[in-house]
């Protein structure tokens, strides 16, 4: 373990390392500082984030970082729970990202354990942080067996809230300096649409932009997404059920395969530079040098028909596990 002196604080770093895989786990915001792939005898730095690590916890791009207790977008004027409102922001700031500025991705987790092959690590969202109510307690624990990066939460609840909780690290699994020569498979017959808020769309009505079911280069893809306001990806897709892997996305060197228990994943493909110079192999600060995959609930379910509230009550425990697994060519 390694201690850094950051501008929140004393920081601790936990390298987790097995023959194929290697990630350095951070405490603050139960962060993946870095991910690397062993291919042929040399690591490949399969995370994309920035150099410096002050850089890397301040950042609002949220690099690496556990992201809740809500993932996504809550809208103002805010929402409903047993007749019970929690609001929240105003007209001109609609929306609460990720939970907002107390969520967990700025939080200072405890060690709970850690070995060769494993870290655990712990913090709690507390009911004067946010609209929320009670205390949450999160463990977040990342694993590694064979080829396979495991990604596991679990938590517990004092009152009644949401609890939708995902990663937010930036992905690129090849040699190139942006994500369009990736090839990406979706098994998601349907897709919140932001603009219609978040109805429930099939792929096939809407058709290109939005089904990966037969899979397609990125480059294709955002080409397709380019005269939109996202200038790329930001969307969730829900996926087919009982169809695993859930997503693919193939490179020149290596295939990474997703498998969830969450029934969504939003796809976010690094639409705007980066103010930061970014650490991987191909280091720059383009817009698509990246993509994320965050596995959740629907976000912002609770205040739109049909979809998962994601609420967690006293008594209930919340589980969910994403693995990446890792095949290099």
């Amino acid at each position: 373990m390694t201690v850094f002196q950051t501008v929140v604080g004393d920081v601790s770093m936990m390298t987790i390392e097995n023959d194929f895989l290697k990630a350095d786990i951070l405490s603050y915001g139960a962060s993946i500082f870095h991910l690397f792939v062993k291919r042929n005898d040399e690591w490949i730095e399969v995370s994309v984030q920035p150099n410096d690590i002050n850089e890397f916890i301040t950042s609002d791009f949220y690099y690496g970082k556990t992201v809740g207790r809500a993932a996504g977008r809550l809208f103002y004027p805010g929402y409903t729970i047993d007749q019970i409102e929690y609001l929240f922001g105003e007209e001109e700031n609609p929306a609460l990202l990720h939970g907002g500025p107390n969520g967990f991705s700025f939080k200072h987790f405890d060690v709970v354990s850690f070995d060769a092959h494993h870290v655990t690590l712990k913090a709690t969202s507390y009911e004067d942080e946010g609209p929320f109510d009670g205390e949450l307690t999160l463990h977040t624990t990342y694993r590694l067996d064979n080829q396979a990066f495991h990604i596991s939460y679990e938590a517990h609840t004092t009152a009644p809230t949401i609890c939708n909780i995902t990663n937010h690290v930036y992905l690129n699994v090849s040699t190139q300096s942006t994500i369009d020569h990736q090839f990406i498979k979706i098994d998601a017959m349907k897709y919140l649409n932001i603009d219609e808020a978040n109805k429930i769309i099939s792929v096939e009505d809407i058709n290109v932009p939005f089904d990966f079911n037969q899979g397609k280069y990125f480059k294709d893809a955002l080409n397709d997404m380019a005269s939109t306001s996202f200038n790329g990806y930001d969307h969730t897709f829900i996926f087919n059920p009982s169809k695993k892997p859930q997503m693919e996305v193939t490179s020149d060197v290596m295939t990474m395969k997703l498998f969830t228990t969450n029934p969504a994943v939003v796809l976010y493909t690094h639409n705007k530079p980066s103010p930061h110079a970014l650490r991987t192999l191909k280091a720059n600060q383009n817009k698509h040098a990246a993509f994320t995959i965050e596995t959740q609930y629907e976000p912002g379910g609770i205040q739109f028909e049909g979809l998962n509230d994601a609420i967690l009550r006293p008594g209930e425990t919340y589980k969910e596990t994403t693995t990446l697994v890792f095949e290099t060519k």
